[in-house]
């Protein structure tokens, strides 16, 4: 039987090797906003009526 350490060593020693394998491996992938017409309907109308720029200064203003 192994000894905790040991194990523990080993188990740290596969995680950081997995890590730099991945690193840069994974790049974000960014994609559209979508609504969904179930359940974001009204939020698509807002957005739509009063526009994205306008959201973001109230929101802005929410903030201060």
């Amino acid at each position: 039987m192994r000894e905790p350490v040991e194990e523990t060593r080993d188990l740290l020693a596969l995680h950081n090797m997995t890590a730099d394998n991945l690193r840069g491996a994974l790049k974000p992938v960014r994609q559209p906003k979508e609504f969904s017409k179930f359940g974001n309907g009204a939020l698509q109308q807002l957005v739509s009526e009063v526009g994205v720029q306008e959201l973001a200064r109230i929101n802005a203003e929410r903030q201060e």
